[in-house]
């Protein structure tokens, strides 16, 4: 049998490409992994809230609000809303009630003073009334006002805390 010569069986050897494109592949990565982590990579920094001015008020947060607040009993509340910046925690809430504004507004009154607030009646009359109401270190203001409806009242409170 004659014999067949075979070519002999060699391995290609990989290629490794150009390293000019490797190296500006991998900074390329390697920025985009530093741009990722400094947009991304920390949450924003959040001002503590002194916890010993929540109460159960509602909030729109689910947990509490200004304990300073007088909570009226009965009212339906409309909305609620919060805020919170550097300084400054504001907290709102607005809500319907059968009474009339003169009786709210006693209450408000009462409830703030007694919580140791100087407070301010402004327009007092049969269908409207306004409070205002600080703290002796001007930390803390309130803000009531009682409109009469149809139905009762409907009261907006607006409150600061810094």
């Amino acid at each position: 049998m004659p014999r067949v010569l075979l070519p002999a069986m060699t391995t290609p050897t990989p290629t490794r490409g150009n390293p000019l494109i490797r190296i500006s592949l991998s900074l390329a990565l390697l920025g985009l992994a530093l741009f990722m982590v400094i947009k991304f990579g920390k949450a924003p920094k959040k001002v503590p809230v002194v916890p010993s001015f929540r109460s159960q008020s509602p909030s729109s947060e689910g947990g509490g609000s200004f304990a300073w607040i007088p909570r009226y009993p009965g009212a339906n509340v409309i909305n609620i809303r919060t805020k919170e910046n550097e300084s400054v925690l504001s907290y709102g809430l607005d809500f319907q009630s059968s009474d009339a504004p003169a009786d709210i507004a006693s209450y408000f009154d009462r409830g703030l003073r007694g919580a140791g607030l100087t407070v301010q009646t402004r327009n007092p009359s049969a269908d409207e009334s306004n409070l205002h109401a600080e703290s002796s270190d001007k930390k803390r203001t309130i803000d009531v006002g009682i409109d009469k409806t149809a139905t009762g009242s409907r009261v907006t409170v607006s409150a600061l805390e810094q």
